[in-house]
């Protein structure tokens, strides 16, 4: 008597947990990272406590703690959470080889660890992993499962920021075209393909060829998560980021100013969005000849640059650069001129893809 009734306190705590994951998963979708992060914990713990410290569902707990850690700006945290959940999720497909989710669980956990690297500037084991998450994908599922197409949408992000764009055009199409057949052409993962084409000619200066793709997205990401959402707000700054290029600076200004607001009101002033809105302002400024609030942007966007990413991450490398850009020739800007372009010189070496960093273990 007594052990059926523990039987039963076990299976409903095991279902207040998935109810908890479920819970965490729609607030992240919706942008409420506080309730998700409250959620995910409360499962990861009755997981842990009820199937046990080992079992996959912790795993995906702890690869869902990765993505909200990264929504925060948490980069250090999200690398570490994704690496304990690529090493819990490899000794449990290890344990179940014939178990399919578990396979896909421990395919996505590597993939999100690779774009995690690749958020903290280490390119290289970034590489790495998407790499061999990818070859996971199409050696288990198949080369025209939608596990193939999200890591390939990953590897072509990895290549974009590498400059392999030719590689990453061929990724990114072969992913929308399953994407598509798969989820149907109006889907969010069709959107987010859709800005990672359009970011990809953006970083070629061919804002021709980015527009349609950028403005594709955010019809989709208006339609289908609202216009107050985060990534509907990121995407439309992508596409301002766009608009510069091709000249439409009034459109591109308003998108921008307001995308700084949101991020700034929801994420707080010294997020790593507010930092990438505040350079596209600054460029976008300059360019319409407004110098002295274009490099006060500018300034401001390399100090946030450097506190979430740190000195030497190619971001940060970026942002040196065109602050340098800005400052421009003149002698009384001569020191910190070269002081920036040696930054940028650091942090350039890092995109270039040198790093030593190993895989966690149990990687594929």
């Amino acid at each position: 008597m007594g052990r059926n009734r523990g039987a039963s306190a076990a299976t409903v705590a095991t279902e207040r947990a998935a109810d908890q994951f479920a819970a965490a998963e729609a607030a992240l979708e919706r942008g409420d990272v506080a309730k998700a992060e409250r959620a995910a914990q409360a499962a990861r713990r009755g997981f842990a406590r009820w199937l046990g410290a080992d079992h996959p569902d912790v795993g995906g707990a702890l690869a869902l703690a990765a993505e909200i850690a990264a929504r925060r700006g948490d980069r250090r945290g999200a690398v570490a959470r994704s690496e304990a959940a690529v090493a819990l999720l490899a000794r449990a497909a290890r344990r179940h080889r014939g178990a399919v989710e578990v396979a896909r669980m421990h395919g996505r956990a590597l993939g999100q660890l690779g774009m995690r690297l690749r958020e903290a500037g280490d390119y290289a084991a970034a590489g790495r992993c998407l790499r061999r998450a990818l070859a996971l994908a199409r050696r288990r599922f198949g080369p025209r499962d939608p596990e193939a197409a999200g890591a390939m949408n990953q590897l072509g992000i990895w290549c974009k920021y590498t400059d392999r764009f030719s590689e990453g055009e061929r990724l990114y199409r072969a992913a929308l075209a399953l994407t598509v057949r798969e989820r149907g052409p109006r889907h969010p993962e069709v959107a987010a393909i859709c800005h990672n084409l359009g970011g990809l000619f953006h970083e070629q200066e061919q804002f021709r060829r980015a527009e349609p793709f950028a403005r594709r997205a955010a019809r989709i990401y208006v339609a289908t998560l609202g216009p107050d959402h985060p990534d509907t707000v990121a995407d439309r700054a992508a596409l301002a980021a766009v608009l510069i290029g091709v000249g439409r600076l009034a459109e591109a200004e308003r998108l921008l100013r307001g995308a700084l607001r949101w991020f700034a009101r929801h994420f707080g002033r010294d997020h790593y969005e507010v930092a990438v809105n505040l350079g596209n302002l600054a460029a976008l400024l300059h360019q319409r000849g407004r110098r002295v609030p274009a490099l006060r942007m500018q300034r401001r966007a390399l100090a946030l640059y450097e506190q979430s990413l740190g000195p030497t991450h190619p971001e940060t490398a970026r942002a040196a650069q065109n602050l340098a850009a800005l400052l421009g020739p003149a002698p009384r800007h001569r020191r910190a001129v070269a002081q920036l372009l040696a930054q940028a010189q650091r942090g350039l070496a890092r995109r270039a893809g040198r790093s030593a960093r190993p895989l966690p273990s149990g990687a594929p």
